[in-house]
């Protein structure tokens, strides 16, 4: 599929931040690891680390598993994850809804993992990613050619923030989300690249990253 990146510049190359994303598809994740030019691991539910080779793939990138039928291991992993992230600190994707919308519109967030955001210190990037649901839909099997959009909004402060702002994060990160899903579509769902994209494009990063940064990337 063919894709357009925007908002690249809003990033500090030396900075490391959580990446907040809308989740439509199977497809959002190689998409992001690919267009996000930053040493990037994720947050994703246990269930999917048995999925052949999806899982195996990002398993393999230092992804935080965490057990959302067990209370208790859920918040063991983001203890352990923040401790990870304060010893060797590196960019983290997440996806605030849980799990992939069904019917193409954003969903309610968990809060959980802006805990971890405020814990980490680290400040959160809206991220939409648009068309993807249109490609795999939740459930199907069928994958369709369409043009892409990743769409990357301004950084967003952790600072100062505690465990009792986790609510108000959260709605500030979806709003923006909100606001940029609702701009692109008032452009007619414009992707200015409509150039087919050989399907290996998805798993390298686009912009060029040092060799030794390739390490936690799909």
């Amino acid at each position: 599929c063919p894709y357009t990146v925007q908002g690249l510049e809003n990033l500090d190359p030396e900075q490391h931040y959580f990446f907040a994303s809308n989740h439509e598809s199977l497809w959002d994740v190689p998409l992001l690891f690919a267009t996000l030019p930053f040493w990037l691991i994720s947050v994703a539910k246990k269930s999917l680390r048995s999925i052949p080779i999806f899982g195996w793939a990002v398993a393999a990138g230092g992804t935080v598993w965490v057990d959302r039928k067990n209370q208790q291991k859920a918040i063991k992993s983001m203890k352990e994850a923040e401790e990870s992230l304060r010893s060797r600190p590196r960019s983290v994707l997440i996806f605030p809804e849980g799990t992939r919308t069904e019917d193409g519109n954003l969903q309610t967030f968990k809060k959980g993992v802006f805990v971890l955001t405020i814990q980490a210190g680290m400040p959160v990037v809206p991220v939409v990613v648009c068309g993807t649901y249109d490609v795999v839909v939740k459930g199907g099997r069928t994958v369709r050619r369409r043009p892409l959009k990743v769409i990357i909004g301004k950084p967003i402060t952790t600072e100062g923030l505690a465990y009792e702002d986790r609510d108000a994060l959260a709605e500030k990160v979806r709003n923006a989300m909100v606001e940029m899903k609702a701009e692109w579509e008032k452009t007619g769902r414009l992707c200015e690249n409509r150039q087919v994209e050989p399907f290996w494009h998805c798993f390298v990063p686009t912009p060029g990253v040092k060799a030794r940064d390739f390490w936690g990337r799909v």
